[in-house]
């Protein structure tokens, strides 16, 4: 179960980070 967890939360971390990463690509959005 933790493991679990873990790897959702390490997949959403990854996520927000390419959404920041996009948005420093293009400040407009």
């Amino acid at each position: 179960m933790t493991k679990r967890l873990t790897q959702v939360s390490d997949q959403l971390n990854h996520f927000g980070k390419s959404i920041e990463i996009d948005r420093y690509r293009n400040p407009r959005n």
